[in-house]
């Protein structure tokens, strides 16, 4: 990824799957106010199987926000096995659904906020 922007929010796995990111879409609901989703459409990967994966962000009356998304199926080996991650230098760490997100495609997790 060029823009350094990108490159600080993603880590050198996530830039290498971004690679095969075709496109990506957003789409208001029909009523505006109700939400949106966001699609990213992939080309054929080493990664996963899916070829989009869509995060739908639904605002409800209770002033709540449903936040549903798309399970990746990860290729074997691929996916991020136990929530563990690797930091730069080889240690093992837990990432957080919430909170810093250190793995971008815990993105693709269902959450009520």
């Amino acid at each position: 990824m060029s823009h350094p922007a990108l490159c600080e929010l993603l880590n050198v796995e996530d830039q290498k799957i971004f690679k095969y990111l075709g496109s990506h879409d957003v789409e208001d609901n029909k009523d505006v106010k109700s939400g949106y989703s966001i699609t990213f459409n992939f080309n054929p990967n080493p990664y996963f199987q899916n070829t989009k994966l869509t995060k739908t962000f639904t605002f409800l009356e209770e002033g709540t926000t449903k936040i549903t998304a798309t399970p990746i199926k990860w290729k074997e080996g691929k996916g991020l096995p136990n929530g563990l991650d690797h930091d730069k230098n080889g240690n093992k760490r837990v990432v957080l659904i919430l909170g810093c997100l250190n793995f971008y495609f815990q993105f693709f997790s269902t959450l009520i906020l």
